[in-house]
């Protein structure tokens, strides 16, 4: 065939060991693909013969796979992680974190027990390698190993004077735990009482979520991931998606789940609105629902039929009762 009679294409694999997940013809050798969609597979010859491409790979060998999906996935979120003071695996030994993120709330360290150099300022600990925390209030998010002396919430501190040992106080939908000792609040706050402090936190930058999400597309790109659901997609999280949409750097397909909320109401005009403005095309859509029906194992709060094993009286937060739960589903489903 000449080349004025072959078809045009834009990117010709050849000589792989290229998986197509069809039983009827599992591996080939070689693929094509034009305006970002594959358009014929099978042996390199016939291709080559049939395409000629604007850039041509050989693979020499070399495997290749269809996108990965990863079907529960934060990705803005879990790029703001990336950026903020890593404090994954902190024990009972000194840790000292890289950098923070400095938020609204009052800062206690167990120095009387042992002196911790994740916060400066305290008996034995140096402000050397995170000097910009010195004198500043700091949230620190997401750590399994807090207890007493961790940070307040700032209207949670108990009143001056005596307390009764009593167990954690459990908010609508979030744990305020206490000390069983002194009844005073050890600073933890599990599920939606975090959102005493988060509330105070100070705004992010407006194109923080965008930049976060090229971040997120770039990494997740890189290991293969090329579709994911966003668990509890934000209205500012939408808008970094729409944004990205717009200038073609969305390169995954996203379905983002819209939050219920845990008002115990679906708003349904809201979010049905959110689904027209968001859905887009298969690159984008916000036609999913996140509903928080529980909480997690780790931090004691999923929903369990029996209590934890190290917490007899705890069966964790049951959100939504299961008929006002199944009420929702009917009417979201509409």
């Amino acid at each position: 065939m000449g080349c004025q009679n072959r078809e045009k294409a834009d990117l010709l694999l050849l000589n792989g060991h290229i998986y197509t997940a069809n039983a009827r013809q599992e591996f080939v050798e070689a693929l094509a693909v034009r305006e970002g969609k594959i358009v014929a597979v099978g042996r390199a010859a016939d291709l080559t013969a049939r395409y000629t491409a604007a850039q041509t790979l050989d693979l020499q060998g070399r495997a290749v796979l269809p996108g990965l999906h990863d079907a529960h996935v934060h990705p803005i979120g879990g790029a703001a992680q990336l950026a903020t003071c890593q404090l994954s695996g902190l024990n009972s030994q000194p840790h000292r974190p890289v950098g923070a993120r400095a938020g609204l709330g009052t800062v206690r360290v167990p120095a009387r027990r042992q002196p911790h150099p994740a916060v400066p300022g305290q008996p034995g600990a140096r402000p050397a390698g995170v000097p910009h925390l010195v004198g500043r209030p700091l949230g620190l998010g997401q750590l399994p190993g807090a207890g007493p002396g961790w940070p307040y919430p700032p209207n949670a501190r108990p009143a001056p004077g005596p307390h009764r040992a009593r167990p954690a106080h459990r908010r609508a939908f979030g744990h305020i735990e206490r000390d069983p000792r002194t009844g005073e609040p050890s600073g933890t706050l599990r599920e939606a009482a975090m959102g005493l402090v988060a509330r105070l936190l100070p705004p992010a930058p407006p194109d923080q979520a965008a930049q976060h999400l090229a971040q997120a597309v770039q990494l997740l790109n890189q290991l293969g991931i090329t579709s994911w659901v966003d668990a509890s997609a934000t209205r500012e999280h939408l808008r970094a998606y729409a944004q990205a949409h717009a200038q073609g750097k969305l390169t995954v397909r996203v379905v983002a789940s819209l939050a219920l909320g845990l008002n115990g109401v679906p708003d349904l005009p809201r979010l049905d609105s959110l689904r027209q403005a968001y859905t887009k095309d298969e690159f984008l859509r916000a036609n999913s629902v996140k509903i928080f029906a529980d909480g997690v194992p780790e931090a004691h709060t999923a929903a369990l039929l029996e209590p934890y094993a190290d917490r007899p009286n705890d069966r964790g937060i049951l959100n939504y009762h299961p008929d006002s739960l199944r009420r929702y589903c009917q009417l979201l489903d509409r």
